[in-house]
């Protein structure tokens, strides 16, 4: 299992991935400057900058460069602009 920690900022969204959740927890409680108790994912945490993080469970061998290219076909998809390419990876992962 992977995690994907997303930050929500002002100037768009970032993406890590972590091999374990304790490492995925390090990171974002460093980025929000606080200590987190109980469980991590599927929850919002907020820093004293107004940054929304959450932290998501993904398969094994999960890259934040893969997110990326799933957000964005899906984005495109929404929008009618999706390209062969695009498809045919929301098809790949049952989309």
């Amino acid at each position: 299992m992977s995690y994907l920690l997303i930050n929500h900022a002002e100037d768009g969204r970032h993406l890590s991935v972590y091999k374990t959740e304790e490492l995925a927890r390090n990171e974002l409680e460093a980025q929000i400057g606080r200590k987190v108790e109980g469980p991590i994912t599927g929850r919002h945490f907020h820093d004293d900058w107004g940054r929304c993080f959450v932290v998501e469970k993904r398969p094994d061998n999960w890259s934040a460069k893969l997110e990326q290219k799933l957000a964005d076909a899906f984005d495109a998809r929404e929008c009618g602009t999706a390209s062969h390419e695009q498809i045919k990876l929301l098809v790949q992962f049952g989309w």
